[in-house]
């Protein structure tokens, strides 16, 4: 990427920052002994991003959320189209998302002096000592004038997760439409600054399209990306989990939260058990699959089950709201609290004992450091 580019690119990194617009970050998923790995002869390598084919969870209204994925700016869409593969792609556009031209959103444009800019990326931590860096998609382009390009950018994430540190970038050329694998690779040879740089830090891999907003407009459609880090391993080690358990009492419906989460890794919990959650900067949302069987014995199997969904314990000043979801195409939304505020809130709703469900938490897009809540679902 050219110098111009770069300085462009650095310059909108600083408006996002006063935007206060971040990324979250994934939990490593190493460890010095290179633990969820797989070996090579030279290196330990691993494949880094959360859900690399974009999968969507639909909210039934024309939106979703592309779990594991920031949305930075300004508008991006998806498709629900069988592209590269099954499920979801994601779009940005020079324009509208859609070529309905009583589209109000389509020409939602923020930074006007930096023309039409479009961008999504995934926070991870980068595990130290690396020997390379690979980065493999799935892209279509369409309509590419001198005025419209469109990339791919590996940045270093400060504490609170604003890109910080631009590394690396390299464009994405058009393919008339055409969907085809693209990649890149910095290794030790060509790269050994960029490498040092960014071992053992919190990185983001950024796909943006920039545009002038004017015909021919850009199409880009991302699917199936994934990028794999390779790094010399340390020694070797082994963790030993110790649970304690207290003899002559019982044990009810637990709780069991997990980071990172996302519709297909979620935590678990149960009906009559009370999950006590946090959010900061970098995470807002929680993901619980909800166990029904507590609630329903065998002569209600077939029955409905009335629930009382609870959020309670909030931060002074928040505004966060618990949902239960149906666990199936689309997503159906089950149960919802609507109740603005930081008081304790709840709602009772009735759920199918046949069907599954998860729970999702959400602080939404505050701005607020974050803090701790408690959350249940309780037989009425």
């Amino acid at each position: 990427m050219d110098a111009a580019h770069v300085a462009q690119a650095q310059e909108l990194a600083q408006s996002l920052r006063d935007e206060g617009t971040r990324i979250e970050i994934s939990e490593p998923l190493f460890d010095s002994a290179g633990t969820q790995s797989v070996q090579y002869p030279t290196a330990t390598c691993m494949d880094v991003l959360l859900n690399p084919q974009f999968d969507v969870v639909e909210f039934g209204d024309g939106t979703g959320s592309i779990e594991n994925w920031s949305i930075l700016y300004q508008k991006v869409c998806y498709s629900s189209q069988t592209y590269a593969s099954a499920n979801h792609s994601v779009i940005m556009s020079d324009g509208p998302c859609s070529v309905n031209p009583d589209d109000v959103n389509r020409y939602n444009t923020f930074y006007e002096q930096y023309m039409e800019y479009d961008s999504l990326a995934q926070g991870f931590w980068a595990p130290p000592n690396l020997t390379s860096i690979r980065f493999s998609y799935m892209a279509a382009s369409a309509d590419l004038d001198d005025g419209d390009w469109a990339g791919s950018q590996l940045w270093t994430l400060d504490s609170e997760g604003y890109l910080d540190e631009y590394l690396v970038g390299f464009y994405i050329t058009e393919s008339e439409g055409a969907w085809g694998s693209r990649w890149w690779e910095i290794t030790q040879a060509d790269h050994p600054i960029e490498l040092s740089d960014a071992s053992g830090k919190p990185l983001a891999l950024v796909f943006y399209l920039w545009g002038d907003d004017l015909t021919p407009q850009e199409w880009l459609w991302l699917d199936d990306a994934q990028l794999q880090v390779c790094y010399n391993r340390g020694a070797a080690s082994v963790y030993l989990p110790m649970v304690a358990k207290q003899y002559g009492t019982s044990s009810g419906p637990t709780c069991v939260p997990r980071e990172p989460d996302s519709v297909s890794q979620m935590g678990k919990t149960a009906v009559g058990a009370t999950c006590g959650g946090s959010f900061n900067a970098l995470d807002e949302k929680d993901y619980y699959d909800l166990n029904l069987t507590t609630a329903a014995s065998a002569q209600e199997a077939q029955a409905n089950i009335p629930i009382r969904l609870r959020l309670f314990n909030l931060p002074n000043g928040s505004n966060w709201d618990a949902m239960i979801y149906q666990n199936s195409t689309g997503y159906p939304l089950a149960c919802q609290i609507g109740t603005p505020g930081d008081s304790n809130k709840d709602e009772d709703c009735t759920l199918d004992s046949n069907k599954n469900y998860f729970v999702l938490v959400s602080r939404g897009p505050e701005t607020s450091p974050g803090g701790t809540y408690q959350m249940s679902v309780t037989r009425r």
